[in-house]
């Protein structure tokens, strides 16, 4: 009976773990920013780039990247352009000097932000996007 009662406990001890605190990658729910579609992206950021990160800075709560543009789908013209995060917001990129990434970047109060459900990824995942997107060039 003893055996028993220590394997329940102990089923009970794992799911907690589990459940409580999400050690179970394996929930059918898909996240928010992946419901957004591309077209979306686009059409809510004000740029539209891939660019290379060149350095960082801290600015109160959000951080200040500056990019080297590698290419332009959206109003983003010159060889820089910086633009804000805030890495508090769990969906925001964890950005690094070197790095690059294609860019969906808002302005809000006259400063440009990415992060969040932007649709901003690291280049190398963002394949398929950079294929509709030069579909879409080309159709202007």
């Amino acid at each position: 009976m003893k055996h028993l009662q220590f394997q329940i406990t102990a089923l009970i001890a794992f799911l907690f773990l589990i459940l409580g605190f999400g050690v179970c990658d394996a929930a059918p729910f898909v996240p928010r920013c992946e419901l957004v579609s591309l077209r979306t992206h686009y059409r809510d950021a004000t740029r539209v780039f891939s660019g290379e990160v060149l350095n960082m800075r801290s600015k109160g709560e959000f951080v200040e990247i500056r990019f080297k543009i590698l290419e332009s789908w959206k109003d983003a013209r010159g060889s820089e352009i910086v633009v804000n995060a805030n890495p508090q917001i769990p969906e925001t990129l964890n950005f690094i000097k070197g790095q690059r990434y294609l860019v969906f970047a808002a302005l809000f109060k006259d400063e440009l932000f990415a992060g969040g459900c932007s649709g901003t990824k690291e280049l190398e995942s963002a394949q398929g996007d950079l294929k509709q997107l030069k579909k879409w060039r080309r159709r202007t």
